[in-house]
């Protein structure tokens, strides 16, 4: 078993390339992850397992990024941090302002992304 320093990560993404990518910026910084490829594993995981932060995108081939985090929320159901990671969107764009002011998600990363700017959100929910 894995020594950690404190947090776990949930990285949702069908891209198998990013997955790796964002799972070794976790690594790095002595977290655990687990990787899932649909809004419904997503939701699976974040109900029967638990996380310091999700990484997650807005298209997925199942459901909307957002409608994951919408269902969590209208089941009442505790969710970690949500950070979206995507190609889809932009930081003005207005769902994604919504959804940042009513906090359904707590920040946002336009791909292709720094490592930086994905490290910066390992530190500021995970403390890593």
């Amino acid at each position: 078993m894995m020594d950690r320093l404190g947090g776990r990560i949930l990285i949702v993404d069908d891209d198998p390339d990013l997955c790796w990518a964002l799972g070794w910026l976790v690594v790095s910084r002595g977290l655990d992850s687990r990787v899932v490829h649909r809004g419904e594993d997503a939701i699976a995981a974040i109900l029967s397992e638990a996380f310091d932060l999700v990484f997650l995108d807005a298209k997925l081939p199942d459901l909307d990024g957002l409608d994951v985090v919408k269902r969590l929320r209208s089941g009442g159901y505790y969710y970690p941090p949500v950070v979206m990671v995507t190609g889809y969107h932009y930081c003005d764009d207005p769902l994604i302002r919504e959804a940042l002011m009513t906090g359904m998600i707590r920040s946002f990363v336009a791909k292709p992304f720094d490592h930086d700017d994905i490290l910066g959100m390992i530190e500021r929910f995970c403390g890593c």
